[in-house]
This record gives structure tokens, C-alpha cells and sequence, in this order.
């Protein structure tokens, strides 16, 4: 909280719309807080703060967050601004009071009741101005974050399905705390999130599991073959030789492949071919495995006398 900083000038002088910007805030606490700041070297220090301005740490969690988001306040250093564990009590006025008076919220509200295909009730509206009040998100993270949560209620209960304001509320905090509080930020982690997506579904179709959707223990293990960027025909290279050892699929014998070959910096499959003990030829030899796989059976031997 102590990293907050606002210019400090020998003098007050607050650009014009700026000074507009605070003048139209119905509480007056955003003004008083960034006067406060400009007389303590443009430095926020919450026990001073709290003390002379005689405020809540809401009332000044709220400010600060006004201040920010005005362009007037910003971070130094890592530290979070001040944020209770919960939502606030909205009274009615709070609700009526940011409608009307601040244009920012009223256009959010419209365009999140769009989205939703329905009129945002009071209950909604008090979850939505939560979003923006007391996480402190822009609007247009808002938005980003609301089709989102509907992309995902879509992809997860079938077309027709849309996601509460609660539901929506619950990944706002995760979003929050995971620093996604940027237009720029959100884009770009649903982006990743999204190619992962794709990545985890091919490798899904590679390990034939086909027809339904993976188990919470598969979910897992596919994410983590993504993880290690492997190209698809490395992968069935790895299942191909887990389903030939084991004669069926081994999670924890194919994970042991991957990682092995991932530690050794294989790419291609000519790596892998460069690294397989092969048969002499003309001989009849049985199947053996490859160098990186012999880690495998080892590996495997164990997990059995641990089962």
C-alpha cells in the first residue's frame, strides 16, 4: 500500500480534466485523498491517510482505486492495492449514485447486460459494480472477462448456457490476483489459454480418446505433455512405444518418456532414432526399447512394488 505515489509538485496544479474527473466524483473522498497525497510528497501512507482524512480503509481503498483509475495514482513496487476479502454492502444509492453519475459504469452495465442477453437486476448490478469498485478492473477487462465466462459456460454445458454474475464474480478474483487487469494482459492470456486448448485437444486425439471427454487425472497429464511443446508425431512416437511395452496406455510410462526426451533436448524423430538401440540387420531380434525409454521401465518396476 505504501508504494502508491502521485506527482508531487511544489505546487497543486491539477490539469483540467483531471480536475473534472474529480469534481464529478459524488463522494469527494478521490479529491481529498490525491490533496493528501500531493501535501506528503506525492506518497501514500494508509495510517496517515486514514487518521486525517478520517476515512474507512473502504472509503480509501475506494479512492485510491478511483485515482488509478483516473490515470492520477500509480504503483511502484509489487505490492497489491489494499483490497478486503469481500465484495462490500452496496446500499441502493451506491447503485443509483453510479449509474447516473458515473458514465464509465452506466456504459459498462449496458454492455455487460447485452452480452448476457438480459436486464442486469439490482443483485446483478451490486456484483457488477463489485468488479469495477472493489477489484478495481477496468471496464474493458470487464467485458474481456464476461465473454470469456461465456465462451467457457458455451463450451463446457452446450450453446444457451450463460454464466451468472456470481460465476462471473468468482473468476474476476482469480483474474484480479493473477495480475490480468489489463485489456492488453486479459487478450493475451485467453489467447494462450486458448492454443493450449488446441494443443491439449489434438494431443487428446493422438492418445485415441476419442468420443468423450478426458478424466480429471488425463486433463492433467495432457496439459503437461502441452507443457513441454512437443510436435504431434512425438508424441504418438511416445505413445506408440508406451502401448507396444505396456499393451496398453501407461500415463505414468509415457510421462516418463516425454520427460526423458525432454530433458535430453530431443525435437524430432530423428533425434529419437539416433538415440534407439536397433536391431542388427537381417536379424530377428525382439523389440527393445530405446535408451530414453529404459528410464521408463525402470521407473515402472518401481511404481509397481509401490502399488
Amino acid at each position: 500500500m505504501e508504494n502508491w505515489t502521485v506527482a508531487a509538485p511544489a505546487m497543486v496544479n491539477i490539469p483540467a480534466k483531471q480536475a473534472s474527473a474529480l469534481l464529478n466524483r459524488r463522494e469527494g473522498n478521490t479529491l481529498r485523498l490525491y490533496l493528501h497525497m500531493q501535501l506528503h510528497n506525492g506518497r501514500l501512507d494508509k495510517r496517515s491517510a486514514l487518521a486525517e482524512l478520517e476515512m474507512t480503509e473502504d472509503e480509501l481503498r475506494r479512492a485510491l482505486t478511483a485515482l488509478q483509475r483516473l490515470g492520477m495514482a500509480e504503483q511502484e513496487g509489487p505490492a497489491q492495492l489494499l483490497q478486503s476479502d469481500k465484495r462490500p454492502e452496496y446500499a441502493p444509492g451506491d447503485l443509483t449514485a453510479n449509474l447516473t453519475q458515473d458514465d464509465t459504469f452506466k456504459q459498462l452495465a449496458d454492455d455487460v447486460s447485452h452480452k448476457l442477453g438480459k436486464i442486469l437486476s439490482n443483485t446483478d448490478l451490486t456484483v457488477l459494480l463489485g468488479l469495477y469498485d472493489w477489484l478495481g478492473l477496468p471496464a474493458d477487462v470487464i467485458c474481456l472477462l464476461v465473454v470469456y465466462c461465456m465462451e467457457e459456460a458455451h463450451r463446457r454445458f452446450g450453446a444457451g448456457r450463460v454464466p451468472t454474475l456470481r460465476q462471473i464474480e468468482k473468476t474476476a478474483i482469480i483474474w484480479e490476483k493473477e495480475g490480468l487487469i489489463t485489456a492488453e494482459r486479459a487478450e493475451n492470456w485467453m489467447v494462450e489459454r486458448e492454443r493450449n486448448r488446441r494443443d491439449t485437444g489434438k494431443i487428446a486425439r493422438i492418445l485415441q480418446i476419442i468420443g468423450r471427454k478426458p478424466t480429471a487425472t488425463e486433463e492433467n497429464y495432457i496439459s503437461q505433455f502441452a507443457a513441454m511443446g512437443f510436435p504431434p508425431e512425438i508424441i504418438y512416437d511416445a505413445y506408440d512405444k508406451t502401448v507396444t511395452r505396456c499393451g496398453r496406455l501407461e500415463w505414468r510410462y509415457l510421462h516418463t518418456i516425454l520427460k526423458n526426451w525432454k530433458e535430453k533436448g530431443v525435437r524430432t524423430l530423428d533425434d529419437i532414432e539416433r538415440q534407439d538401440k536397433k536391431p542388427a540387420a537381417g536379424t530377428a531380434a525382439a523389440w527393445e526399447p530405446g535408451d530414453f525409454e529404459l528410464e521408463a521401465v525402470r521407473r515402472m518396476g518401481q511404481y509397481k512394488k509401490e502399488g
